[in-house]
């Protein structure tokens, strides 16, 4: 079992981010409390002659996240609704400033397996998050990705120096993506199947074949603005020498 606990003391920025954009008013604020952080995780681990098991199961948590005003107006941030610049009530203004506001809740477990016998070995494993984060009064989940990522593959030795290598990346739909860009049916249950053959036909000189995504499914991920959608079949083939 593992426990750590940590914290970000705010930098001089956030609590003396001082402006005037025409729209709010941004004052000092002298109070802000460092963020802090804490994980908790157990490891859970089995070593047998043909089996091996490896798990980790965590909850992790974040309170004070800063909230920084740059130009919203997020209720956290708003200490009165008007005020003016002008001694002549002219002017007017909303008057913000930086706050604690944020906290976050990720829980979860990763868990991978391997059997080995003379010929023959599988591999696989599973990880699941839980994620919940409250910021500006706005509660919300994973950001763009799959809660569930399955991974499985198992290695064929038919003959001495021969090796076929198929496997499975298999995803949940990722969640909380707001703007498909027409990619819905690809985002749902996203997979890929994979295919790698080694052969030594002499010591140190290895033909190979890879392919990736066999079967040309297409399915799409999060990209950095929208969804992007991933590469087709690939097979690449050729010689290494070790």
């Amino acid at each position: 079992y593992i426990f750590n606990e940590g914290y970000v003391a705010p930098a001089p920025y956030f609590g003396y981010n001082v402006f005037d954009n025409g729209v709010q008013i941004n004052t000092f604020n002298a109070d802000l409390k460092a963020e802090r952080a804490r994980s908790n995780e157990l490891n859970i681990n089995y070593l047998g002659k043909k089996v091996s098991l490896s798990s980790a199961f965590y909850y992790n948590t974040q309170e004070n996240l800063i909230v920084l005003e740059d130009g919203r107006v997020n209720p956290e941030n708003l200490v009165q609704d008007t005020v003016y610049v002008n001694p002549d009530g002219t002017g007017p203004r909303e008057l913000t400033r930086t706050a604690n506001s944020g906290n976050s809740t990720a829980w979860g477990a990763d868990i991978f397996g391997k059997y080995s016998d003379h010929t023959l070995s599988f591999w696989a494993s599973f990880s699941y998050v839980n994620f919940k984060r409250i910021l500006n009064n706005v509660t919300t989940g994973l950001n763009n990705i799959s809660a569930v990522n399955i991974r499985f593959g198992l290695t064929w030795e038919p003959v001495k120096r021969l090796s076929i290598t198929p496997s499975l990346i298999f995803r949940t739909t990722p969640e909380n993506i707001n703007v498909t860009t027409g990619l819905d049916e690809e985002l749902k249950n996203p997979y890929e199947i994979n295919m790698h053959i080694n052969y030594e036909p002499v010591k140190r000189l290895i033909l190979f074949v890879d392919g990736t995504n066999i079967t040309n499914h297409k399915y799409a991920l999060k990209g950095v603005i929208s969804p992007t959608p991933q590469e087709p079949i690939r097979v690449l083939g050729g010689i290494r020498y070790i």
